[in-house]
């Protein structure tokens, strides 16, 4: 007698790998010839930027940039300056498991910034990044294995049941925002940016058939100077933004969002 198991299979996304790497690098400006000596430093904004995302035959390489902007007192104390910077760098994450068609999730977060005047003229700075990584790759899953039916009466089994969670889509998706604010008439115009520094949050997520709409805002704060003060300028700005991202799979029961900036200008 022959009895042949019956077993069913799902495709799904399976987690090879879960990281979090720190790297740290450091960055020095001279102060351009227009700009007055340091005095003192008032505060260091960045923004950390996503540029390239590559699966290799040993892992995943991230390369990104730190764009960082010095707001300083100058050395005669009776205005205020800035410094911009940029500096690149790479984070290389060794994956056995990883293939061609791995796919990968990061999130680049900068944990730790110092600064240090080196001289009226020079300032150095010091930053940690912290990339958090996720990588899966699609693989087939045994859900059960049955006795047929006709073999039931005469032969017990032993099921041992549990449960688990496994995404059976993963994508993604690059856009960009384009959108253009008017400062307020009532408020002084500005004639340099010190900095950008741009924040997108997500409010929601709503399910129709394979199509996943997200929905949130894209908020804009600005640190302007303006002829009319020798002090720096703060606002907000704030708009809705939506997208449409096909998963290719009609049964979710939930999601969730990373989203990673690649560019501001």
């Amino acid at each position: 007698m022959e009895i042949l198991l019956e077993n069913n299979s799902l495709s799904a996304y399976k987690e090879v790998s879960h990281q979090f790497k720190k790297i740290q690098d450091s960055v020095d400006s001279v102060v351009p010839d227009v700009n007055e000596d340091i005095g003192s430093i008032v505060t260091v904004e960045h923004n950390v930027l996503l540029k390239s995302k590559d699966i290799t035959s040993t892992g995943v390489l991230i390369s990104g940039e730190v764009n960082i902007s010095v707001l300083y007192i100058t050395e005669n104390e009776d205005s205020v300056s800035c410094i911009k910077m940029n500096k690149g760098f790479t984070i290389e994450y060794d994956i056995p498991d990883v293939d061609p068609k791995s796919l990968a999730h990061i999130s680049l977060v900068l944990s730790n910034l110092e600064s240090r005047i080196i001289n009226p003229r020079k300032v150095s700075i010091t930053f940690e990044i912290t990339g958090e990584i996720l990588v899966y790759k699609s693989d087939d899953v045994d859900e059960q294995s049955n006795i047929p039916k006709e073999y039931s009466d005469i032969i017990k089994t032993k099921t041992d049941t549990f449960e688990y969670l496994l995404p059976n889509a993963i994508c993604e998706k690059t856009f960009a925002i384009n959108e253009q604010f008017a400062f307020s008439p009532n408020k002084s115009t500005p004639s340099k940016i010190v900095y950008c520094k741009p924040q997108l949050i997500t409010l929601d997520t709503q399910h129709i058939g394979s199509k996943i709409i997200v929905k949130g805002n894209y908020v804009l704060s600005v640190c302007f100077m303006s002829e009319e003060y020798s002090y720096p300028i703060m606002t907000d700005f704030t708009s809705p933004f939506s997208q449409i991202i096909d998963t290719g799979v009609d049964s979710m029961d939930n999601c969730s969002s990373i989203i990673q900036l690649t560019s501001c200008y």
